[in-house]
């Protein structure tokens, strides 16, 4: 049994090391209203507690106009995608046969627009080029002769001074028969030329050989 002093003795210790709490408001770095409490212990010392939810709220914020944020950001993916397709690289699909077995209709190939110069849009000026073309190459371009202009896919056969000629559907250049593996044996035959298209009549008359009949050409 506890005699009346032990017992006072017992109540002070654990009163000594208890916490009173008492409501209060505190204000967080943004000004808000977070509920809390002031816990004041009996041997003299304070602390003060904020709930998680007004800590949280207070922690971030959200940007001033998102929608802006969200313009800024298409504008810049829109101009780097126009700077890749006009200077870098660019997507085409191949819609005819012309190419095969090299290319087949509805293949997807990506040309570097880079190596021969490209274009600055709406003006006639070239950046430098890396080289020039070279027989082999397989180079995109849009011949001015075609009506509407399209771009066509085609391989360099000749360089500036060579002179290509067709004899028995076999090309020949500066004479000699070329070795052509990658040519689709089984192709059909061009359609007849327009003659009366002056872009083909300038082109084709220009590159036809001394003694060759245009009318039989």
């Amino acid at each position: 049994m506890l005699s009346p002093g032990n017992a006072a003795a017992i109540f002070n210790t654990i009163f000594a090391g208890a916490a009173v709490c008492t409501p209060v408001h505190l204000h967080d770095r943004e000004g808000h209203a977070v509920k809390g409490s002031t816990t004041r212990r009996t041997d003299g010392t304070a602390s003060s507690t904020a709930s998680a939810r007004g800590s949280a709220r207070g922690a971030r914020k959200p940007p001033q106009n998102e929608t802006w944020e969200w313009i800024k950001s298409f504008a810049v993916a829109i101009v780097l995608f126009l700077v890749i397709r006009t200077f870098l690289v660019q997507a085409y699909t191949i819609p005819s046969g012309s190419m095969e077995d090299t290319l087949m209709i509805g293949d997807y190939l990506m040309a570097n627009n880079a190596i021969y110069g490209a274009r600055v849009p709406f003006t006639n000026i070239r950046l430098p080029a890396f080289r020039e073309p070279e027989r082999g190459d397989i180079v995109v371009f849009r011949p001015e002769y075609n009506n509407p202009v399209i771009d066509v896919v085609k391989r360099v056969v000749g360089e500036p001074g060579d002179t290509i000629r067709m004899i028995e559907r076999v090309v020949h250049r500066n004479g000699e028969p070329l070795a052509e593996p990658y040519v689709e044996p089984n192709y059909l035959p061009d359609e007849p030329l327009d003659q009366q298209n002056p872009y083909v009549r300038r082109w084709h008359l220009e590159a036809l050989p001394a003694g060759i009949d245009w009318d039989g050409y």
